[in-house]
């Protein structure tokens, strides 16, 4: 039996009952009351069933999010320093350097010969030691590019890394703290758990000074090479040589295994980091979204290729001249992953600085 309300009764409170359809039409976003733990349609300033106040949002303005803006933006302006657009312009010369040498060695062979033949012993042996220093100087010059490049790309892989760890903490900083004010906790709650899968791996280090040191080896070859042309022709004992080349071809070895290890790690380190980045900035937008932020649109968005290390390294040993392809794909791939991540930065620094 109904009971009639008497004068000055106030009327029990009502719960709105609504079904998943209308609950998504509500705006998809419900909030949860802090008093009965009721779910209200966003939009609500009172729980629909206790009547308590509803937690507003926290404006992208408000000053508790000031420390995690400064982290962020700090971390932008750091870009200028870590994130290195390299020039293709270095394999250029690589392939310049290389072409030259060889058409240098070519000519100066054909001259020694002709000399041999004609009977000029002297100018023969000249002609031959200096096809010596030009081969040393070659390689002396391509080691060095070689060497350089690598010192460059360990680097700016390293200090991107660890800039864009901080940029990540920052921006889970100021998402939590818009978050928890507002009530929005629960229903941000796998966005969060996805930044912190995306941000939780810590990119292995390398010391970029030792993999420059690595790729100088060839001179050692090189230089054991000429040893064993200067004994030959001034009929020295084989023995020598016999020490001399087992030494030159474990020089090689090693040097081939450093230089492809390099190669496997900046490419699967840089690629993996980019898949992470993606999960990470497509989370950031759905969390934005549900603080009813100033979304981030992006005019592009690329991705990186997955180089499969097992084929780039058939390839490069049946066709040697690969690896400078390989050498490009390392330059060009954080190229790529920098200016994709320099556009979503730059809109992000735009929002939070308004």
């Amino acid at each position: 039996m109904k009971r009639s309300l008497s004068k000055g009764d106030d009327p029990p409170p009502r719960k709105i009952l609504l079904s998943p359809q209308n609950r998504f039409q509500a705006s998809g976003i419900w909030l949860k009351c802090p008093g009965c733990g009721t779910d209200n349609p966003e939009g609500f300033t009172f729980c629909s069933r206790c009547g308590a106040t509803l937690l507003k949002l926290l404006d992208i303005r408000d000053d508790r999010l000031k420390e995690a803006k400064g982290y962020i933006l700090k971390a932008i302006a750091n870009r200028k320093i870590t994130d290195r657009i390299v020039s293709w312009v270095w394999i250029l010369i690589i392939i310049l350097t290389l072409i030259s040498s060889v058409l240098l060695m070519i000519v100066m062979s054909i001259i020694s010969t002709s000399m041999y033949l004609g009977g000029h012993m002297m100018d023969s042996s000249t002609m031959n030691t200096l096809m010596q220093v030009i081969m040393i100087a070659a390689s002396v010059a391509t080691t060095a590019i070689f060497a350089y490049l690598a010192f460059i790309l360990v680097r700016r892989q390293n200090e991107h890394f660890a800039r864009d760890r901080a940029l990540r903490e920052g921006i889970i900083l100021l998402l939590r703290t818009a978050s928890d004010p507002s009530g929005r906790s629960t229903l941000v709650m796998n966005e969060f758990a996805a930044m912190s899968m995306a941000n939780g791996p810590k990119e292995e280090h390398h010391d970029e000074r030792i993999w420059a040191l690595l790729m100088l080896l060839p001179l050692l070859t090189t230089f054991g090479l000429s040893a064993v042309m200067y004994l030959a022709v001034m009929g020295t004992s084989y023995s020598m040589m016999v020490l001399l080349i087992p030494f030159i071809l474990l020089v090689a070895v090693g040097e081939l295994l450093a230089m492809l290890y390099m190669f496997y790690f900046l490419s699967k380190q840089m690629y993996e980091h980019d898949e992470r980045w993606l999960v990470f900035e497509q989370n950031v937008k759905n969390v934005m979204t549900k603080l009813r932020w100033p979304q981030i649109v992006r005019m592009r968005q690329s991705r990186l290729e997955n180089r499969e290390f097992a084929i780039y390294l058939i390839l490069t040993i049946f066709v040697p001249f690969f690896a400078i392809y390989w050498w490009y794909a390392l330059i060009k791939d954080p190229n790529t992953h920098f200016t994709s991540q320099w556009e979503f930065e730059d809109r992000l620094a735009e929002i939070i600085s308004k």
